[in-house]
């Protein structure tokens, strides 16, 4: 009993200290006249939201909304016609050429680029590392590391000039341990962390705020997607990994693709790192499994690994 209310006692204090810590704030400049947004990824989902509220929402701004296919950019062209203020644009993120041409348009558009908000990702299959398709693993990658790291290096040139922002749209997965048949995706987010929390400190000097959005499960194409690259395992195969491919794991993904918030649930932290003077380095929202993310981002913070192994087995 002693031992239990003493590590109550502890956390209390822990969780204090950090919370007046987490005062401590850094003012950017703020553009709102004139300028423009780059907003990746934008074909469906959080991306295809984005455009249309941003453009909406400021008028006066340009917004360049990017995407990966020919019949995507005619549908948004369709979409945002009445929005004249919306510039559609075919990116892969991961090719030099299409980067080189984005860097090239960007110049010739000849205005400030407020920010960037990196939103293009790639689901994959879960799949145990044994059995992983390692060409798989490496497309995830280049998308949700590469490809954004290869654009943002390009844009920065720009975002300097402006004192611009830069916003990574990741997972609350990469702030997490990784669950079984997770790696790959997981692994790029927590890496998209990684270079977000370096870029943020090398660019703090040239007054470029760069932010990271943590969000639980939003309603996108992530679940078909990940359905549409399973492969077919053997029987011998499946039975290695019950805890990845029976019914109990099958369930608890349905389950938790279920609750998914809707895109809009992002936009209160995408107005407050685009625009306030104050913009935080770290954003959370949405839920998991309808349990709000802040709360399991604290509990997996809290837990030691074993726990935390038998609870995302569970």
């Amino acid at each position: 009993m002693k031992l239990g209310l003493l590590a109550s006692i502890v956390v209390a204090i822990g969780a204090m200290t950090v919370g007046l810590l987490s005062m401590v704030k850094v003012k950017y400049h703020v553009n709102k006249e004139s300028g423009l947004i780059v907003v990746t990824g934008s074909s469906s989902g959080i991306g295809h939201y984005l455009c249309e509220r941003l453009a909406i929402e400021n008028p006066t701004l340009d917004i360049c909304c990017t995407v990966r296919k020919e019949n995507d950019r005619k549908n948004l062209i369709s979409e945002f016609s009445e929005l004249s203020n919306v510039h559609i644009r075919i990116l892969d993120i991961t090719s030099d050429n299409q980067v080189k041409e984005m860097s090239i348009w960007v110049d010739a558009l000849d205005k400030p680029l407020v920010a960037l908000i990196n939103n293009a990702g790639r689901s994959e299959a879960t799949s145990p590392i044994e059995l992983m398709d390692l060409e798989e693993m490496q497309s995830t990658f280049e998308v949700n590391v590469f490809g954004t790291v290869k654009l943002t290096k390009s844009m920065l040139p720009y975002l300097r000039r402006s004192r611009g922002r830069v916003i990574n749209v990741g997972s609350i997965v990469g702030a997490l341990p990784a669950y079984a048949g997770g790696f790959s995706y997981t692994g790029s987010k927590r890496a998209l962390e990684s270079f977000n929390d370096a870029l943020r400190q090398e660019m703090a000097i040239h007054g470029v705020s760069v932010s990271l959005l943590q969000p639980g499960t939003v309603k996108s194409r992530i679940q078909q997607n990940m359905n549409s690259r399973q492969r077919e395992y053997t029987d011998e195969e499946l039975k290695l990994y019950p805890q990845i491919f029976g019914e109990k794991p099958k369930e608890a993904t349905n389950r938790v693709f279920s609750k998914a918030d809707p895109p809009e649930v992002l936009m209160p932290a995408i107005r407050h790192s685009l625009f306030d003077p104050y913009p935080q380095t770290r954003y959370v929202m949405a839920n998991l499994d309808g349990a709000p993310v802040g709360f399991i981002k604290f509990l997996f913070w809290l837990l030691p690994d074993r726990v935390s192994d038998l609870v995302l087995g569970a």
